[in-house]
């Protein structure tokens, strides 16, 4: 599920298919008030799970 939440005000907008839909709503908000910096929970968990793998190695 995708989480979009906006740092400026109390919107939040969730979508379970695709991220297509999610996109549309940060571009709506946006586009209704201005606000930009929203962040994407789905992408945040994404990020912070792949810093708790091992980092490839380059010496191989």
């Amino acid at each position: 599920m995708n989480t979009a939440h906006c740092g400026e005000c109390e919107w939040t907008a969730t979508a379970d298919a695709s991220c297509q839909d999610i996109n549309q709503a940060m571009i709506d908000h946006y586009v209704e008030t201005g606000h930009s910096p929203i962040v994407r929970e789905s992408v945040l968990r994404e990020v912070l799970a792949s810093a708790d793998e091992p980092a490839p190695r380059t010496d191989q």
